[in-house]
């Protein structure tokens, strides 16, 4: 690192110069994908607390715009980012425990209906409790007090739709998923967060089944 220095036209040619004659003793190694992860965190840590100028901010945001990411390298970058929450399940818990994500306004409709019908479930969707099937991270959105092998799962069709192909495909992996742990689901989509009688008579009717 030059620690911010520019160099003159008249250095340049000398420094070009001396990156030819040097040889570099890293030259065609690689680090590995643990030793990238570790310096990747370290570096998050170093600039956690560091806050951007405005012009800054400005010049990354002219370097990137009208840039497109080629094909490969939106997958290389979503693979690097799985493997990392993989390997860093803290880093899931994180940001899911963010209070400005967490809880949505379907996990609300559903917390008021339990709240006024003082029901035996708890909210558990900004990363309170966590599974792992198959190396992924599971975070259900709710969980029952008593009996406590009943899970909740409330979301959009739209996006599991987008995300799994459809809403049967999302169902039926997240059932054999909590089923491995031996909980039981309870579905809870757009259409069936309308009516808060019904709502209540059906999350009686999941724990007294």
């Amino acid at each position: 690192m030059n620690g911010g220095h520019t160099y003159s036209t008249k250095e340049m040619p000398i420094c070009i110069k001396c990156g030819k004659t040097h040889i570099n003793p890293f030259l065609g190694k690689h680090h590995s994908k643990a030793t990238k992860i570790k310096v990747g965190l370290k570096i998050s840590k170093l600039f956690k607390n560091v806050k951007k100028s405005e012009a800054h901010k400005k010049n990354i945001s002219m370097s990137l715009t009208g840039k497109l990411k080629s094909d490969k390298h939106c997958k290389n970058i979503s693979s690097s980012l799985k493997n990392t929450y993989k390997q860093h399940p803290e880093i899931v818990q994180k940001m899911c425990s963010s209070d400005n994500t967490k809880p949505n306004s379907f996990e609300n409709r559903l917390l008021e209906v339990i709240s006024d019908n003082k029901l035996p479930y708890r909210y558990v969707g900004n990363g309170k409790f966590w599974l792992t099937y198959n190396n992924k991270n599971i975070n259900p959105d709710f969980i029952a007090k008593k009996p406590n092998n009943i899970v909740i799962e409330v979301f959009s069709n739209h996006f599991k739709i987008k995300n799994f192909g459809s809403v049967k495909n999302y169902m039926k992996l997240r059932k054999e998923a909590f089923k491995h742990f031996g909980y039981k689901v309870l579905f809870f989509n757009e259409n069936s967060l309308v009516d808060n009688h019904r709502m209540a008579n059906k999350l009686n009717r999941f724990i007294y089944a």
